[in-house]
């Protein structure tokens, strides 16, 4: 059998034979603010043959709160919290459930400058934000017309209606907006806009 201790407290115990990795998780949160030391243990007797004893591996002792989602990851630091944080295929540093692109201009005949209002589609270039509630903020970087000093005020567009219109406005929503009926979403600050096909 194995044992795992802490301090000569034994906090876990295994009699079974197991001839694959199996992981486990012990808490130790009684142990909190002191210095322990944790010692493992393997008993066997000459029953017992052709065996490699007990291999242990990745061992983490992880300080803080729970570990809710089971990703190495303690829940005040999770920055995907129900996914897990170590998968990360592009290297950008945001975990792949979490993962979300800038939204990119409407495809055509939606692509031209317009007045009033933006096309984009919200699920960006390679869709990584489909069937993802999500927050779009517009910042103003420039403007033509004179007199005007708004330039870097955001704008958080609201939920669609059922042309794909969002009314953007200076309040983000309470709950992020889903997208996923809109790949094509008009943007506009009236709300009053001709509908969608008539914009060509």
């Amino acid at each position: 059998f194995a044992e795992i201790f802490v301090d000569g407290e034994r906090v876990f115990r295994e009699a079974d034979h197991i001839v694959a990795w199996v992981s486990h998780e012990i808490d130790l949160m009684k142990y909190a603010g002191q210095t322990v030391t944790l010692t493992f243990r393997l008993a066997s007797d000459a029953g017992v043959s052709g065996t490699i004893g007990w291999q242990v591996d990745q061992i983490r002792v992880v300080s803080g709160s729970a570990d809710s989602d089971g990703d190495g990851v303690p829940d005040e630091c999770d920055l995907c919290p129900g996914e897990d944080d170590n998968v990360d295929v592009n290297g950008n540093g945001i975990p792949d459930a979490c993962d979300v692109e800038a939204p990119i201009l409407a495809p055509s005949p939606h692509d031209i400058l317009k007045n009033r209002y933006i096309s984009i589609d919200p699920r960006g270039a390679n869709e990584i934000n489909a069937g993802k509630d999500l927050d779009i903020r517009l910042t103003l970087t420039s403007t033509l017309v004179s007199g005007v000093t708004a330039v870097g005020s955001q704008w958080w567009a609201n939920a669609p209606d059922a042309d794909c219109i969002a009314v953007v406005g200076p309040t983000r929503p309470a709950v992020p907006p889903n997208w996923d009926a809109c790949p094509t979403l008009h943007l506009t600050g009236c709300p009053i806009i001709p509908t969608p096909t008539s914009w060509l």
